[in-house]
C-alpha cells in the first residue's frame, strides 16, 4: 500500500511538472524563440519588428490573392521578383479564371533576417480552391519559403519556392 501511495504521488508530481511545463509553453509568445535566443530588448524588438513586417506583408499577398485583386497582389511583388514578374502576373490571372473561389491558411513557422535586409519566411498553408468549370472544391496543403526585400520602404515578395502559394496553374 505505502510502494502504490508513493508511486502514485511520485507520478502525480511528475505529471504536474510536465503538465505545468506544457502550460507555459503553451502561453509562451512564439517570437520569443528564436535560434541564437535574442539576448538583450534591442534584439527581441528587431525579432518582434522583423515577425510583424513578415505577417502584415505576407497577409497583404494572400488578401489580394483571395480578394482577386490583381492590381494590389502586383504592388507586393518585387521589380527584381527571381522567376521574373510578368509570368507571376500571367500565372495569377490564370489562377483567377479558373478559380472561383480561393482561400488561403497559413500559419509563419520560422522568420529570419538577413544582413542584406532580406526576409525569409517560412510558413505552412492550407489552400481551398473550388475550379470554376467542374465547380469542385479541392484543398492542398504544403510548407514552402518566401523571400522579401525592402523596395520603396515597403516588404515586397522578391522570390518563393515550390510549392508556389500564388500562380499555382501558370508557373
Amino acid at each position: 500500500m505505502i510502494k502504490f501511495i508513493i508511486k502514485f504521488t511520485l507520478t502525480a508530481f511528475l505529471i504536474l511538472i510536465l503538465t505545468a511545463q506544457k502550460a507555459e509553453a503553451v502561453w509562451k509568445v512564439p517570437f520569443d524563440v528564436k535560434i541564437g535566443n535574442p539576448q538583450n530588448s534591442i534584439e527581441r524588438n528587431e525579432y518582434y519588428q522583423t515577425q510583424l513586417i513578415a505577417t502584415k506583408t505576407v497577409n497583404n499577398l494572400i488578401s489580394a490573392y483571395e480578394n482577386k485583386n490583381f492590381a494590389r497582389f502586383m504592388n507586393f511583388v518585387s521589380e527584381d521578383f527571381t522567376l521574373d514578374k510578368s509570368i507571376l502576373g500571367s500565372s495569377i490571372r490564370q489562377d483567377y479564371l479558373k478559380y472561383s473561389y480561393i482561400r488561403i491558411n497559413c500559419f509563419i513557422n520560422n522568420v529570419v533576417k538577413s544582413s542584406d535586409g532580406k526576409i525569409a519566411v517560412s510558413l505552412n498553408y492550407t489552400r481551398t480552391i473550388e475550379d470554376r468549370i467542374a465547380g469542385k472544391m479541392t484543398s492542398d496543403s504544403g510548407n514552402t519559403e518566401l523571400i522579401l526585400i525592402k523596395e520603396d520602404n515597403v516588404y515586397k515578395l522578391f522570390s518563393t519556392r515550390k510549392p508556389y502559394l500564388f500562380g499555382i496553374t501558370g508557373i
